[in-house]
């Protein structure tokens, strides 16, 4: 049974949000490493802290234009806006680390990587940012699904 979806709003919706989330989230990153803050765990959980409210707020977005389909657009909406955050931010990443490796005095280990290491670095953080966005997608559309959707078997004979 394949589902076809006549309003494809949302994709350019996703993307939009999407550039919006990744270049808030490379903000962030850029304004912490100004600060002197370059390395931890806190630096990705601030900027999902960014993508959270994004997400959420698209995936309300998609529950409204469709309730049957909500779940398939709701992830696809997801991927979509979680792949372009992460593009925006793995380059982004690249870009501050090597600006960063280039004129930094600091004796910070990521002021010695060398280009190979930084591509490898903003990959990490483009892969990371798609998957931890999907979880966050999960658990949103987890907290708008309707109560009578859980239990319908009404439609099963």
């Amino acid at each position: 049974m394949k589902v076809e979806l006549k309003d494809q709003k949302w994709k350019g919706t996703s993307i939009n949000f999407g550039l919006l989330a990744g270049v808030l989230m490379t903000a962030l990153l850029f304004i912490l490493s100004l600060l002197g803050i370059s390395n931890g765990i806190g630096i990705t959980l601030v900027g999902l802290l960014v993508l959270a409210p994004i997400l959420g707020y698209m995936v309300k977005k998609i529950y409204r234009i469709d309730r049957r389909n909500n779940f398939r657009r709701g992830i696809e909406a997801g991927l979509t806006l979680t792949a372009v955050a992460g593009l925006i931010n793995g380059v982004g990443n690249f870009i501050i680390y090597t600006i960063q490796t280039n004129y930094s005095n600091n004796v910070d280990p990521l002021s010695t990587l060398g280009f190979g290491d930084l591509m490898v670095l903003s990959m990490g953080v483009f892969i990371a940012t798609i998957v931890t966005g999907l979880i966050i997608t999960f658990i949103w559309l987890q907290l708008f699904k309707t109560k009578s959707a859980d239990n319908d078997f009404s439609t099963i004979e």
